[in-house]
């Protein structure tokens, strides 16, 4: 079974440590190898900043050629917050404009009848970003409208807890920052990301449909990773 992970810094595993077992991204893929021992897992990611940047250029037209069974999308935390260093304007993209290039993202991502369960996990902490709250909306509504092959997965209990984020100032060799921030889900928070996740697609039975024997979870070492990257 191929899982492919879709997303920014959170989805990379920023500030979750130890860096990179527990991002949300692996430990998810070593509970699904745990929990379905009868099906092989393999997970893969693509990262980048904003749906404004090449990032959409790419990404759904590299998951494409991956064909993954599942893909989870944890995409417009940096729209919605307005951040310009990644092309978003100041007050964060509108709605309509974000709807748009998501929508754009799916199509890429489904092309040539390709039809993976989706998982759309909810903004981590949306009510502190400009936009957040409107982009759930349409997070959920996206889930929706692929009936059986599409899930929502609210967030919101999860960074609600404190406990889930932190502490800020740890001085940590990443890529793109060495100093942790309170805004990162820490290893408690992808914990919770990775069992929602699982749970999500325990749910749905959908894991009985893959016929895929690739081998588990691969990591290599990432250096200067530019935006749109994707492995």
């Amino acid at each position: 079974m191929k899982i492919h992970y879709i997303g920014d810094s959170l989805t990379w595993g920023l500030f979750a440590l130890p860096f990179p077992d527990a991002a949300y991204r692996n430990v998810a893929t070593e509970l699904l190898q745990a929990q379905f021992p009868d099906r092989t897992w393999e997970g893969s990611y693509g990262i980048g900043g904003t749906l404004s940047n090449a990032f959409a250029a790419s990404v759904g037209i590299n998951a494409n050629a991956i064909n993954p069974d599942i893909v989870v999308m944890e995409i417009g935390i940096h729209d919605a917050m307005g951040d310009t260093t990644q092309g978003a304007p100041p007050g964060g993209t509108p709605p309509a404009i974000f709807k748009t290039g998501y929508e754009t993202l799916l199509s890429q991502i489904c092309a040539n009848n390709h039809r993976p369960l989706m998982i759309f996990l909810s903004l981590w902490k949306s009510t502190e970003l400009a936009q957040g709250p409107a982009y759930d909306v349409i997070l959920d509504a996206e889930a929706s409208a692929r009936g059986g092959y599409g899930i929502f997965v609210d967030t919101t209990d999860f960074w609600l807890d404190p406990t889930t984020c932190g502490p800020a100032g740890i001085h940590y060799d990443f890529v793109w920052t060495n100093v942790t921030d309170d805004f990162h889900p820490n290893a408690k928070g992808h914990d919770l990301l990775a069992n929602a996740i699982c749970d999500a697609i325990a749910a749905t039975g959908y894991y009985n449909e893959g016929e895929k024997i690739v081998a588990e979870c691969e990591e290599t070492d990432i250096i200067n990773v530019p935006m749109g990257w994707d492995r």
